[in-house]
């Protein structure tokens, strides 16, 4: 019986006893195979036999297919007997390419401003960035909806870097980005506007003043003086006809003239009529912790091309043939939480709909973890295989050198990334939880918390009064670190006990 050619997969993770058998983690290694615990950061469970009922449920829990190791190992055989040569080489790109005026992420080329205004996210924000497939793939969304104007919804679990990726592409880009965090008690008027007591000068509309200019040019009863005419005109036309705001001065000549009398109280523009006008970037922040009135306050914003009518205000008309033309920068982003976290709502099918571009995060398993670390320590960026060609962003400084020359780090680095992964699973990330059952929300542990056990032994690392000389001091300062920042965020004893055990079992916790 002529045997079957499997293709490989690039990772696997091990169910049952058999994985302790001597050899078949050998022969994957061979094979170039990398084998992980957990079960996200898999693209195959491999089992003895036939599986489990818990393994099949676990596999179809996280979307992955189960293959019999026989079966795999017999399959990579005849696939690797086959191929005399190496497998197919792929052509390598950068994944991220700057130039004068323009940017590329992966295959989509935006238009790049080199001259980005204050609201422009800055470099310093993105000093850890880790270019992991995830992250790239979610810029690539974000880009896409940049390029074609189409309003992005990225959903997924906390520190999935939704916020930051579009954050990313602002810096980029050199756009400038207002963002609005939305809760429970979020109004209109925190997106469109209010009234306010004046400071005594009127806020002049100066595209309502210059249609009614245009509406009244053949009636000579009614029109304004020619010196107000002339400073709404000059007003309009600045910008390349984008139009600019009125000064004081010009503001107090024009009340003369006209003898118009200070207000008591004035309209301010909210956030999201300020982007319309000046071209920013608004990203509207947890939108599925707002009420669905509010959010459908922005319907016509989301719609392609945008509108929006400011009846709070005084009726000033963006868009679709009004008075104030929306700026040809104007993008619209949102993040959410998936609807089963605490306080949020399930958006409705219409609403959901007119986010054109919607991406579920997912959250970084073990393999990207150990890619963020080796980021931070060596400075390397991972390579992301897509559409047959692989990406690489070009590396950065090492955020922490000392660490970086001692001997046996890496292996440590990965020791943490097994660590972080079991617990993240543990919690219930992707599955059902383990630990803190009986708690009403369940504990969160993400990049935020490695990033802040980094930081920690970056810090404890350099004392000048605890010099580490090798990789076992590093480990005693990391087990005391995973004690501050994991097991004492645990209320309950066997919970706690749980985490220790993961500890040990990644190796990085002494038998007690």
């Amino acid at each position: 019986m002529e045997t079957e050619t499997v293709e490989s997969s690039g990772t696997v993770t091990l169910r049952g006893r058999w994985k302790d058998k001597p050899g078949v983690v050998e022969r994957l290694e061979e094979a170039g195979i990398t084998i992980v615990k957990s079960a996200s950061s898999a693209d195959v469970f491999l089992v003895e036999g036939t599986p489990a009922q818990y393994i099949v449920n676990q596999a179809r829990r996280a979307n992955k297919e189960v293959l019999d190791i026989e079966v795999y190992l017999a399959g990579l055989s005849v696939l690797e007997n086959a191929q005399a040569a190496p497998m197919v080489d792929f052509p390598r790109r950068s994944a991220i390419e700057v130039g004068d005026g323009w940017v590329r992420i992966l295959d989509i080329t935006l238009a790049r401003n080199n001259d980005p205004g204050p609201l422009c996210p800055p470099a310093s924000r993105f000093a850890s960035f880790t270019f992991d497939s995830p992250t790239l793939l979610a810029a690539r969304t974000i880009a896409l909806g940049v390029r074609y104007g189409l309003p992005v919804l990225l959903e997924g679990e906390t520190a999935t870097a939704k916020t930051s990726a579009i954050r990313w592409v602002a810096h980029l880009t050199g756009n400038q980005l207002t963002r609005i965090n939305l809760n429970g008690q979020t109004d209109t008027s925190e997106l469109v506007g209010r009234y306010v007591p004046s400071g005594g000068l009127p806020e002049i509309d100066i595209w309502a003043y210059k249609a009614f200019i245009e509406e009244n040019a053949d009636d000579s009863g009614v029109n304004l003086s020619p010196e107000t005419e002339a400073l709404i005109l000059k007003a309009c036309a600045a910008n390349e006809g984008r139009g600019r705001p009125l000064t004081q001065v010009e503001v107090q000549q024009i009340m003369a003239n006209e003898t118009l009398q200070q207000p008591q109280w004035g309209f301010l523009e909210g956030a999201v009529p300020r982007a319309l006008r000046e071209g920013h970037w608004v990203i509207l922040d947890e939108v599925n912790l707002a009420e669905a009135q509010v959010l459908e306050r922005l319907n016509p914003v989301l719609e392609n091309p945008p509108t929006m009518v400011l009846t709070e205000g005084h009726g000033t008309r963006f868009g679709g043939g009004g008075g104030v033309p929306v700026h040809g920068d104007f993008r619209m982003f949102a993040t959410m939480n998936p609807a089963s976290y605490a306080g949020r709502t399930a958006l409705s099918p219409a609403y959901r709909d007119r986010w054109r571009l919607s991406s579920f995060l997912t959250s970084p398993g073990e393999r990207e973890m150990h890619q963020m670390l080796r980021r931070l320590v060596f400075g390397e960026q991972p390579e992301v295989i897509w559409r047959g060609v692989v990406y690489q962003a070009d590396a950065g400084e090492s955020l922490y050198p000392e660490l970086k020359e001692v001997e046996g780090i890496d292996e440590l680095l990965r020791k943490l990334s097994v660590f972080h992964a079991s617990v993240c699973a543990a919690a219930g990330s992707g599955g059902s939880a383990s630990i803190g059952r009986t708690r009403r929300e369940r504990y969160t542990f993400t990049r935020r918390t490695m990033l802040a056990a980094m930081d920690l032994l970056g810090r404890l690392t350099t004392e000048p009064e605890k010099p580490v000389t090798g990789a076992a001091d590093v480990a005693t300062i990391i087990e005391d670190i995973l004690e501050a920042l994991y097991v004492s965020r645990l209320q309950d004893q066997a919970d706690q006990q749980s985490v220790r055990t993961a500890m040990r079992a990644a190796g990085l916790a002494q038998e007690r």
